[in-house]
């Protein structure tokens, strides 16, 4: 049995697909799913003979629902979402394998040179303390809502809570509230499409929201969180 499926959304990014399916070595405890949301078929000969499950639809699902999609089909005992321009970097899944060998996290944390500084903290914590850390270090908290950054213990992620969340932009993010221990990497996993790189409009609001939820399910005080601009999904400026 797979321990972890890779799960791709494509849409549109052809070559950038093709970057990424080919930064994956194959691996037995690994299964690559991509989720062609084109609405053609228009990627079936790139995952033709890479050794991933190909699954075609006729609509676009859009971004949420995708990733809860991922969840909701899921078959391994740990899932990683990636967007068809990210890709991973040398070395990077032997990395992730090695900490899920170890079985003492629901959730790895990986961030990308992208990010412009290195993540400030690594090793495994509990749930209370990872998120006082969230709070008090921004590019942190960037890398934990990036969701190719991201790989989670599939028995830890609720359908429901993340449904409950689908207006608040993220629903994905909602889903992994029950996480007990984190671990966090010393070395960057993934590069990041920064051509395509969003800024969140209502991102201080989000991510408050999302750390009071986690607060609020693991009995941990809120703390209102700083003001910052300029933030987006792999950089950040106070």
């Amino acid at each position: 049995m797979s321990l972890l499926t890779i799960y791709v959304a494509a849409f549109e990014r052809r070559d950038e697909l093709v970057r990424l399916l080919s930064s994956i070595p194959p691996h037995e405890d690994v299964k690559v799913v991509v989720s062609d949301d084109s609405g053609e078929s228009r990627f079936e000969h790139v995952a033709c003979g890479s050794g991933v499950s190909y699954e075609p639809r006729n609509y676009n699902l859009g971004r949420d629902m995708n990733l809860l999609r991922s969840v909701a089909t899921c078959d391994t005992p740990w899932l990683w979402v990636m967007g068809e321009d990210d890709w991973l970097l040398p070395g990077a899944l032997d990395r992730v394998l090695d900490v899920i060998g170890k079985d003492d996290c629901d959730r790895i944390i990986g961030w990308s040179p992208e990010a412009r500084e290195k993540i400030p903290l690594t090793g495994t914590m509990d749930a209370p303390d990872m998120i006082e850390a969230l709070r008090e270090r921004p590019s942190l908290l960037i890398a934990a809502t990036l969701c190719s950054a991201n790989i989670f213990r599939t028995s830890t992620l609720n359908l429901r809570d993340g449904v409950a969340h689908l207006d608040t932009y993220y629903g994905y993010a909602y889903a992994s509230l029950r996480c007990a221990r984190w671990t966090i990497l010393d070395e960057p996993i993934i590069g990041v499409g920064v051509e395509h790189v969003q800024t969140i409009p209502n991102a201080i609001e989000h991510w408050r929201d999302y750390l009071d939820a986690l607060c609020t399910f693991n009995g941990v005080r809120p703390i209102p969180i700083g003001r910052a601009r300029g933030w987006n999904f792999t950089s950040v400026a106070q």
